[in-house]
């Protein structure tokens, strides 16, 4: 186990992984099963969508994973509150990628992060539609459907990059845009699924390199942070005062031969 000091011993620790793992697919199956019926955009105008499974999913989650650590709080997308965390935080996204799921676009997944005081602690992402589960446990490696997975270990000018477009926020459209601009010259090329939990992922097994996006919620990066973690990559704040699980902060984010570079032409925009 990580040297770290979380209250777990090493078979309590599997055990609430193992638990999580079972809570997710479960209702990853229910997901991708169950038909959509209402959408409506969160503010008048927005492209940011919610559906009645964002809700139902959300409500299922918290339903089963509350009983599993007692007196850990829930910071969780469908709440209009952003709590302080206590020494234990579940933060969870019950579908990253709701635009997608609309459009059928077989890129969406269920987000469930555990955090105890800004460590990561256990990671689970999972894509019903595609059937993957990328999982992370503090100390113990990151999986893909049980195989160990790593981050890449290419340089700059042969990364992938995944630059997220912060689409609900105008105020950063020019940032973003300038920000490409420096990048093309200096990486190999751009890719983009519009889930940011499967983005990092990606990045966690090598399919990405690098991401960057200048503003997300914890709950779109804290449960893939210890799957990057545990697979060998890094990943921080764009803001230079480090990167805290439970609150929102832009995310950069590279395989560990390209990160440092990486971060070095993020932060000079």
């Amino acid at each position: 186990m990580s040297n770290i000091d979380i209250p777990f011993n090493e078979n309590d620790l599997l055990a609430l992984a193992e638990s999580i793992k079972k809570i997710v697919l479960d209702v990853g199956s229910f997901l991708a099963n169950a038909p959509i019926s209402k959408v409506t955009a969160k503010n008048a105008g927005s492209a940011n969508f919610v559906t009645d499974l964002d809700l139902t999913v959300q409500n299922m989650l918290v339903e089963k994973i509350e009983p599993l650590l007692p007196g850990a709080i829930f910071i969780l997308e469908e709440s209009d509150e952003l709590p302080e965390a206590p020494d234990f935080a579940w933060v969870i996204d019950p579908i990253d990628g709701t635009k997608n799921l609309i459009n059928h676009y077989m890129e969406s997944c269920i987000s469930v992060g555990l955090v105890y005081r800004n460590i990561g602690v256990i990671g689970m992402v999972y894509n019903p539609f595609r059937n993957e589960l990328f999982s992370g446990i503090i100390g113990h490696g990151a999986y893909l459907n049980g195989a160990p997975i790593h981050s890449s270990d290419v340089e700059l000018a042969e990364a992938i990059v995944c630059l997220g477009t912060s689409a609900y926020y105008p105020e950063l459209y020019q940032k973003t845009a300038d920000c490409m601009g420096k990048l093309y010259p200096v990486t190999a090329d751009f890719r983009r699924a519009g889930s940011a939990a499967l983005e990092l992922c990606y990045l966690a097994c090598g399919r990405l390199d690098a991401f960057i996006e200048y503003r997300l919620c914890p709950w779109d990066f804290a449960a893939a942070t210890t799957i990057i973690r545990e697979a060998g990559g890094v990943i921080d704040s764009v803001e230079p005062e480090g990167l805290d699980l439970t609150k929102h902060s832009g995310i950069v984010a590279g395989a560990k031969n390209v990160f440092d570079a990486f971060q070095k032409v993020v932060r000079s925009i």
